[in-house]
């Protein structure tokens, strides 16, 4: 058996008197104990634990067939007011989406008034002259708020007043 001390970092072994390795810099301090250790006081002794013992806070006393009958009872009431709240998403869904229109619709208003202003033409005027690319103008304002705000906040302005989570 070799007596030559290890670096325990690297492995490398000692110069016989260093307590320095050469080869990583590590400083080794060995401690000397003149007392008797602890496994010559105590032999090493296991004790073997049963899987019950050992999780016994996983396992659950048996509950009686009258608890069994209550948790049935507020599953049906739990569906039946998922089936409610499913009818209000729909509603909540459905008034979103005609308030983001009607917010479209005030905002494509009020540009088409400050583009009138600043044009010194009547608005029906500059509705009647070109209908059709104020039609477009009004998708592509409704194409960018809702591609932002989905993109951004994943629902839109309407949805988020109308919701009933929050």
């Amino acid at each position: 058996m070799d007596k030559r001390r290890k670096c325990p970092v690297c492995d490398h072994y000692l110069e016989e008197e260093t307590d320095k390795c050469e080869n990583c810099g590590t400083i080794i301090s060995y401690f000397i104990n003149n007392e008797k250790s602890i496994s010559e006081e105590k032999p090493h002794t296991t004790t073997r634990l049963h899987s019950k013992q050992v999780f016994s806070f996983l396992i659950k006393e048996d509950t009686s067939t009258s608890d069994m009958d209550l948790n049935r009872i507020d599953l049906i009431r739990e569906e039946e007011e998922l089936s409610v709240k499913k009818k209000g998403l729909f509603r909540n869904r459905i008034l979103g989406w005609i308030f983001d229109i009607f917010l479209i619709s005030t905002i494509w208003l009020f540009s088409l008034i400050i583009a009138s202003v600043m044009l010194k033409v009547k608005l029906f005027k500059l509705l009647s002259s070109s209908y059709p690319q104020l039609i477009a103008f009004f998708f592509i304002l409704l194409f960018i708020y809702l591609f932002f705000f989905i993109l951004f906040f994943k629902r839109t302005l309407g949805e988020f007043i109308f919701s009933k989570n929050d």
